[in-house]
């Protein structure tokens, strides 16, 4: 009776012993894959000039601890100021009291003379994979003729500010793009 005693001991210590090596072995083996494209991939929202009119795209991705945002316009639409804001908050992005956004107060700002068709920031900002940034992307545009409507100010996004006024924001949630194999 000890004898089968210590038999059933021994293999049930045994059999712990594996299930053990084989979490650990599973823990080890598993290994982190990031592709050299690894990224956030991207997300692109509409620019309007003036309320209204189309005047191109503005595209967001991201990047090991890196925010790009391009601004591209189509058309007759060409860029002359671009004004770009990201914060955790809504409340992070430059506001009047009344909730009207302050472009001129945004963090990226850059002036284009002669006017410009594209123009990407690239900034270091420390976002977290998987929690959403609000984004405010500001221009003026002026029309190069072929039916354009002269100098307007452009927004992209399709979420208003909580202010008067037109100007709108969108969300982003970034993606480190990398994956676990296991």
């Amino acid at each position: 009776y000890e004898e089968k005693a210590t038999m059933k001991l021994w293999n049930r210590s045994l059999a712990i012993l594996f299930a053990a090596c084989l979490a650990s072995a599973s823990a080890a083996s598993a290994v982190i894959i990031c592709p050299d494209d690894a990224g956030a991939g991207s997300q692109t929202e509409t620019l309007f000039a003036g309320q209204t009119h189309y005047a191109g795209t503005v595209t967001i991705s991201a990047n090991e601890g890196s925010i790009c945002v391009a601004y591209q316009t189509d058309g007759p639409w060409l860029l002359t100021e671009t004004h770009l804001a990201i914060a955790d908050t809504l409340a992070g992005i430059p506001q009047t009291k009344s909730g009207n956004p302050r472009p001129g107060q945004f963090p990226w700002s850059a002036t284009h003379n002669p006017a410009v068709s594209q123009f990407t920031y690239c900034v270091s900002y420390p976002y977290t994979a998987g929690e959403a940034l609000y984004v405010a992307t500001h221009a003026v545009v002026q029309s190069n003729g072929g039916g354009g409507q002269g100098t307007e100010t452009g927004w992209a996004g399709g979420l208003d500010f909580p202010g008067a006024n037109w100007a709108t924001y969108f969300t982003f949630v970034p993606d480190d793009g990398c994956y676990q194999v296991d």
